[in-house]
């Protein structure tokens, strides 16, 4: 009874952290849209407003997704701008 008990507590925190960081805070507190612009056949700038408390150090990155590609595919990328800046910048190179 209590491995059936696990797995379905489990399963619920699981859930219940997959609806607050990717649903909750994708939709209402992280930006929504953002700039994009092709600079070479290989490299796309992706520019969006800092929004209040977005604070981050040089050298940090974020985790984007792309809705239209997969909802639950999230990847690491590296901020470009500088954390004075009241646009976050990011440089993405085409790999593959």
């Amino acid at each position: 009874h209590s491995g059936i008990l696990v797995a379905l507590l489990a399963s619920i925190l699981w859930g219940g952290d997959v609806l607050i960081r990717k649903v909750y805070m994708a939709c209402f507190r992280y930006p929504t849209s953002a700039q994009i612009k092709q600079l070479t056949d290989t490299v796309v700038e992706v520019k969006f407003p800092k929004t209040a408390g977005f604070d981050y150090n040089p050298g940090q990155y974020v985790k984007i997704a792309i809705p239209k590609l997969s909802v639950f595919q999230w990847h690491p990328i590296s901020i470009s701008s500088s954390p004075h800046q009241h646009y976050v910048t990011l440089h993405i190179r085409k790999r593959g």
